[in-house]
């Protein structure tokens, strides 16, 4: 394949990648709510110098395929059908983790931890779903239950990737192709030059900040793809070029303005080149497992799991996560998704 424009949008690897991608953050997160490895952090965070940890690297790649995606399906699709389709997508299967989570999930933790469910709802447990239904994490915990007060640190992402759909519907919903570009591009490049005067300028306080303009880095660059992809080479020099700054960056403040289109580039690399395709076609549960992953991972702590080690401890958490994800696409997302003939549709829908 010699450029980017010659992937096949119907054949290709982006399934497989993002499930991988979400195993990944399953094996960050293993170390720190496990409390394995130096500090709690993965290996990544530690030989990065707690710059970034694996699981956000694998964020970032998420974001580097939702912003190739997204930019492609809002070419489309006007603008009603499309926030429905990304409405359909991510609110069913979240609303039903909320739900999960305070009336499955965390009972069980409070009932290993005092014996009984009596007094868990003057907990106010709906509370904490209907503070975050927006997506917005308001509350991070219900009566600090179980081993770790924060329920779900996973979820905090999608509010800005929810963010990046809207700002795109309107950029290539209001402006024609030339455009279309120019702004991306210059709203992508503004946003590293504004991360690397941040790093320079208040580098401590400003590490939230930092790593959401960070999500719009990834995104920004996922979708400058997508409009560029007929002038984007696929060449092994440049994915050599790209693991060699990733590397040079990673135990450096740097990383944050290098990586993410070193990063952005290997993904898609990735995705139009590896020969799994059609991974998801039938069953997607990379979201679900990206959802469902950290409360499962803090419950089986709850109960000492990760006393067995962190390998069985790993395991057990994907195994888990996996069938949490299947049950989510077979009883919530697909159905929900199936929803979209409820609107008119474009003959290029993804």
């Amino acid at each position: 394949m010699k450029a980017l424009g010659q992937l096949d949008f119907k054949s290709n690897a982006i399934g497989f990648l993002r499930l991988l991608l979400a195993v990944i953050v399953v094996w960050s997160h293993s170390f720190s709510i496990g409390q394995f490895g130096y500090r709690n952090f993965d290996p990544i965070s530690s030989w990065s110098h707690w710059q970034f940890t694996a699981g956000e690297l694998a964020v970032g790649g998420f974001f580097t395929l939702s912003g190739f995606l997204i930019t492609r399906s809002r070419e489309h699709l006007d603008s009603t059908t499309f926030l429905w389709h990304r409405i359909l997508r991510i609110f069913p299967g979240f609303w039903v983790c909320l739900i999960v989570t305070a009336f499955v999930l965390v009972p069980i933790a409070y009932a290993h931890e005092f014996g009984t469910l009596h007094g868990y709802l003057r907990l106010d447990p709906w509370l904490y779903v209907l503070k975050n239904a927006s997506l917005v994490t308001v509350q991070t915990s219900i009566g600090n239950i179980g081993s770790n007060d924060f329920i779900n640190q996973s979820l905090w992402t999608l509010q800005w990737e929810f963010i990046c759909y809207l700002m795109a519907s309107i950029i290539i919903g209001s402006s024609t192709a030339p455009w279309r570009l120019r702004i991306v591009a210059i709203g992508t490049a503004s946003v590293m030059l504004t991360i690397a005067i941040l790093i320079v300028t208040v580098p401590d306080a400003a590490y939230g900040q930092i790593n959401t303009l960070v999500l719009f880095l990834y995104f920004g660059c996922g979708s400058l793809a997508y409009l560029t992809r007929d002038r984007v080479p696929m060449r092994w020099w440049i994915v050599a070029a790209a693991v060699v700054a990733t590397i040079a960056t990673g135990p450096t403040p740097a990383w944050r303005v290098v990586a993410p289109p070193c990063i952005a580039y290997l993904a898609l690399f990735a995705a139009a080149n590896l020969p799994i395709k059609g991974f998801d076609r039938k069953v997607d549960l990379s979201y679900g497992i990206y959802i469902y992953a950290f409360p499962l991972q803090v419950l089986l702590f709850t109960f000492g799991c990760n006393t067995w080690g962190f390998v069985p401890y790993f395991a057990l958490s994907l195994a888990v996560s996996t069938v949490a994800a299947y049950l989510s696409w077979t009883f919530v997302e697909r159905p929900a998704l199936s929803l979209k003939a409820l609107h008119s549709v474009s003959s290029g829908e993804l």
